[in-house]
């Protein structure tokens, strides 16, 4: 299973971080409603699966999901990951990334 965000096929979309790897990579945070998935947020880590599941902003995820929460990984080397996580930032204005 997997899904495209920008040009990256990413691992999942997963109901529950378990499904993730502890791997160098970026996850994003996903607010399914109907068949359609929103970016709500979005990462990178050296430890994603533990990010994922230790994060500061869980409470927010929460406030912004509308439809069922959904997480996703793309796995790669730390100079990559920093990259995609600008890229996706930039394209997507994640409401979980903002101030």
């Amino acid at each position: 299973m997997s899904i495209t965000v920008l040009d990256y096929k990413f691992e999942g979309p997963f109901d529950h971080p378990d499904s993730l790897k502890n791997r160098s990579g970026v996850f994003v945070l996903l607010n399914k409603v109907n068949r359609r998935y929103f970016v709500i947020d979005a990462g990178e880590s050296s430890w994603v699966k533990r990010r994922v599941v230790k994060h500061n902003r869980k409470n927010r995820w929460m406030e912004e999901v509308t439809g069922e929460l959904r997480v996703a990984a793309y796995y790669t080397d730390k100079e990559t990951r920093e990259i995609i996580e600008r890229l996706i930032q930039r394209e997507y204005r994640p409401p979980c990334c903002r101030k």
